[in-house]
């Protein structure tokens, strides 16, 4: 079968089904990837896929492919960085940097867009981060959206990191979700009461 007939057939099966994770298979970048008819209608993002696997060697971050069957239909990135964050809670000892791991980008192939991967899969990493927030200091899992996309994120979770990114004049606009349990925050604060 060759190749052009092998995705065309893959297109329509795509087309026809609702996405789990179970029909997904994500893996990390083990080689430089083949990008051959690959486009998932932004340049800089399909240039920073090429970097993915040498990115990963450096380990700054990490690359995954998402596949379906042997295609591959998307890539994705995550690294922890050090974000700040003023909190409504103020105690001295308190610092406001917070470790993270932020979304480089989450790319799906125009080809197989529209059908629900791409949010397979950011439910699938939001997952994974909160899942690590539990044993590793992580608070916040962050992106900095294309604008066209924000409305997307934020009906998947994320929030606006400042309500002003909207009116700067950038292609992109910092998100977060926050894994902090703000109620055992705000009980464990309220517990000293005021004299």
């Amino acid at each position: 079968m060759n190749k052009k007939a092998g995705i065309g057939s893959i297109e329509k099966i795509v087309k026809r089904q609702v996405f789990t994770v179970d029909k997904l298979l994500i893996k990390r970048v083990q080689s430089e990837p083949v990008l051959d008819g690959f486009n998932c209608g932004n340049g800089s993002i399909n240039h920073a896929i090429r970097d993915g696997y040498y990115i990963s060697l450096l380990k700054q971050a990490y690359a995954y492919e998402i596949c379906i069957g042997e295609d591959v239909i998307g890539h994705y990135r995550i690294r922890i960085v050090q974000i700040s964050y003023d909190d409504d809670y103020h105690i001295s000892s308190a610092e406001n940097g917070y470790s993270a791991v932020k979304l480089d980008y989450l790319a799906i192939d125009k080809k197989f867009q529209n059908c629900g991967a791409g949010t397979t899969v950011l439910k699938y990493i939001a997952g994974r981060v909160e899942q690590f927030s539990t044993i590793l200091p992580i608070r916040f899992f962050t992106l900095d959206a294309l604008r066209e996309k924000v409305s997307w994120y934020q009906k998947r979770g994320f929030q606006l990191y400042s309500e002003n990114n909207l009116t700067v004049n950038s292609e992109t606009v910092a998100m977060y979700m926050d894994f902090c349990d703000r109620k055992k925050v705000e009980e464990y604060c309220n517990s000293f009461g005021t004299e």
